[in-house]
């Protein structure tokens, strides 16, 4: 885990009064090289009513901490120490379904179509606002839940099918 510099970026008050509410008390993740980012993202999802699970700076600790800690979703930097980025590291982090949102600096063609690849539920571009974040990350909690939900009455399809297979 990254240490804490103390540089933290003040949060921004533009949400006061807001009519979108959270959905409590999420899990999130924080994969984030830069410290002062990482505090400043950790600070902003707290005043939203977020709970930060783990920050780290290296993209192998990410999927180890993904797998253990089971968070409701992880924001991922693509820059992050280690023997991978943060691309691939969300490949890693796809196969745990758990939603993933990329919060970067990078813009570029050939880095947004990697980033691509991995299906993430966002991308946040760097200098961010608090409505950015909180839009981001209300929405792909959103979207994971509605595609649980699916899988579910799906499932449950299935079995009432089977079910009057047997009967007939």
């Amino acid at each position: 885990m990254n240490g804490n510099s103390g540089n933290v970026l003040p949060l921004e008050q533009e949400l006061a009064g807001s009519a979108l509410q959270p959905f409590g008390k999420a899990q999130i993740l924080i994969a984030e090289d830069e410290p002062t980012v990482a505090q400043d993202l950790k600070c902003r999802l707290e005043g939203l009513d977020y709970e930060v699970a783990g920050i780290t700076d290296c993209a192998e600790q990410a999927i180890c901490l993904a797998e253990r800690l089971r968070p409701d979703l992880v924001l991922m930097d693509i820059q992050l120490a280690g023997e991978m980025d943060g691309i691939q590291a969300a490949e890693q982090i796809r196969k745990l379904r758990v939603p993933l949102v990329f919060v970067s600096g990078y813009c570029d063609s050939p880095v947004l179509q990697r980033a691509q690849l991995t299906e993430p539920y966002g991308y946040i571009l760097k200098p961010y606002r608090t409505s950015d974040l909180r839009i981001s990350v209300e929405l792909s909690l959103q979207r994971y839940r509605a595609e649980q939900e699916r899988e579910r009455l799906v499932l449950r399809f299935q079995e009432v099918l089977a079910s009057v297979k047997t009967l007939t």
